[in-house]
């Protein structure tokens, strides 16, 4: 027959292991969004994903409708990213929509952007593939600020260059700019033709 003591130890038992439960319960129903809500699977592939991984969300119009489920190298060395949309959004993704991977602010985590597709068109059916934009690489900004910049820099140094040599009076606009002699000689060049227009003017009225 069991003991008191016995029977309290049991109780305590089940308890905890009861309340272990629950709480292992609560921790896998917290990592699944959308536990109750309908979802379909669609699939794009990409070069690169530049640090996509499993779990990030994905946009529709900048609304969170889903998650990447998946980021799986394929044979061909493309990126196979598989995504769980909400299918009360399915009817907006069309077959000719896009999917490209953008940041969650100008440096935060990577996602999936969708582009809706043209109205009219066929929607996307579970488990279909859809074409792909390849992502803008932060390396890829940085390399065209640099190009910008040593463009920008080379205009400068020729402009440098031609200051220079329009103040050591150098080249036509230096001699002009610099050379007096020159200077009055063209002036006195351009009276002369106007003072010639005005006699014509007198001999022909």
């Amino acid at each position: 027959m069991e003991t008191s003591n016995e029977k309290k130890l049991k109780v305590g038992f089940f308890i905890i292991v009861g309340f272990l439960m629950f709480v292992v319960a609560i921790f896998v129903l917290g990592g699944k969004d959308n536990l109750f809500t309908p979802t379909f699977n669609i699939k794009s592939e990409f070069e690169s994903v530049g640090g996509l991984k499993t779990g990030s969300s994905v946009r529709l119009n900048g609304i969170v409708v889903g998650k990447v489920d998946g980021v799986d190298i394929e044979a061909s060395n493309k990126v196979l990213v598989t995504m769980t949309i909400q299918s009360s959004v399915q009817k907006f993704i069309k077959k000719d929509s896009k999917i490209t991977i953008g940041s969650d602010g100008l440096v935060g985590n990577k996602v999936i952007d969708i582009t809706p597709g043209t109205p009219g068109n066929p929607e996307v059916q579970d488990g279909e593939m859809l074409g792909s934009i390849k992502p803008v690489e932060v390396s890829d900004i940085m390399n065209s600020l640099k190009e910008s910049t040593d463009n920008a820099s080379g205009i400068t140094k020729d402009l440098s260059e031609i200051t220079s040599k329009v103040n050591m009076g150098q080249g036509t606009l230096g001699q002009l700019v610099n050379n007096d002699t020159l200077y009055r000689s063209i002036d006195t060049t351009f009276r002369s033709f106007a003072n010639y227009s005005g006699q014509l003017n007198v001999v022909f009225s």
